[in-house]
């Protein structure tokens, strides 16, 4: 052996078992879509800001 982390016998147990591969595949997921969400809806209200300020501007 080489090294020993604590407690990931269990994570790699949980994801043989169909739930938890399910819980640690959807997790990931649900945070990196969330975020691409959030930066999207940014992203358009910049755009949306700039489409008013030019619009006003005349």
């Amino acid at each position: 052996m080489l090294f020993s982390i604590p407690y990931v016998g269990y994570a790699v147990e949980a994801a043989k078992k169909p739930v938890g591969f399910a819980f640690i595949i959807c997790v990931p997921a649900a945070i990196i879509i969330g975020d691409e969400v959030r930066k999207i809806i940014a992203e358009v209200k910049k755009i949306r800001n700039k489409k008013q300020e030019a619009g006003s501007g005349n």
